[in-house]
């Protein structure tokens, strides 16, 4: 490890929601690649890297033989749209982590399994994960982070700093925490009827700082109470920088976004950092 490895990760554990200054832009499902979005693919984390992204979000689902890997769903529908080849028994089912992996996205682009993701952050300490798990039931959340977990003591202990998890609802975050004791959490709203003052309430209380929503559920008076208890909003999905330019006009943190890019950014006189 560098000495700037050891000064940066110093930094981080002293300021573990700090990752929200990287995160202006966030790869949704590891960002477009070519015309395709939401691959969680190889290709598409090392060419929205190049771009300059550093936060990611991965879709992370179990298959049948409970392996963690990158993928929305097992649904015919997604299979189609990648051109993959799935057999008609296994249409809308889990598949094995074998066929998982030897099955390419449109031919061509390279599946991931946890592990894998857990060797990129490993080799991009600047990169940080936020996981988009799926589920909310005690004992499949428990599955789910203990390979997380496990995975990320074997690879790279220290890459447990980089993991943001993302909670649908109250209950989850004492699953997470009953597996490990992440520093930073990110609150989703799309799948909780909660309030906006019950959202805020429990933020508060629990040290959650960071919380996204979906478009339909923004509104500017709930970003500005939750900025005055010193907690970041995104909005997902985002896809045009005059979108971006508005939500960040009402203090919105940050997006999701499928095929925005940082260098987009930048170019409109955006600063990544602030």
């Amino acid at each position: 490890m560098s000495f700037d490895d050891v000064t940066f990760m110093g930094w981080f554990n002293k300021n573990p929601h700090n990752w929200v200054k990287k995160a202006k832009l966030i790869a949704h499902g590891f960002g477009r690649i070519g015309k395709t979005s939401s691959t969680n693919s190889l290709e598409a984390f090392e060419y929205n890297y190049a771009q300059g992204y550093r936060v990611f979000e991965a879709d992370l689902i179990l298959t049948s033989d409970h392996y963690l890997v990158a993928r929305h769903n097992w649904s015919a529908y997604l299979g189609d749209c990648f051109q993959q080849s799935i057999p008609k028994s296994k249409r809308n089912q889990p598949l094995s982590h074998k066929e998982f992996m030897n099955l390419p996205m449109n031919k061509k682009y390279t599946p991931l399994d946890f592990e894998g993701i857990a060797n990129l952050l490993k080799k991009h300490k600047d990169v940080y994960l936020i996981t988009d798990t799926k589920e909310a039931k005690k004992e499949k959340v428990e599955k789910q982070f203990s390979i997380i977990v496990e995975i990320a003591k074997k690879v790279d202990p220290e890459i447990l700093n980089r993991i943001i998890p993302q909670i649908y609802n109250e209950g989850m975050l004492g699953y997470i925490k009953n597996i490990y004791d992440f520093k930073s959490v990110i609150y989703t709203l799309y799948r909780t009827n909660a309030t906006d003052e019950q959202v805020i309430d429990f933020a508060t209380k629990n040290g959650i700082k960071a919380i996204t929503m979906y478009t339909k559920r923004y509104s500017p008076d709930f970003v500005r109470k939750l900025k005055e208890k010193g907690i970041y909003t995104f909005v997902h999905p985002v896809n045009t920088v005059h979108e971006i330019r508005l939500y960040r006009e009402t203090g919105v943190k940050g997006v999701y976004s499928d095929i925005i890019l940082p260098k987009q950014l930048k170019k409109q006189g955006f600063f990544l950092v602030h």
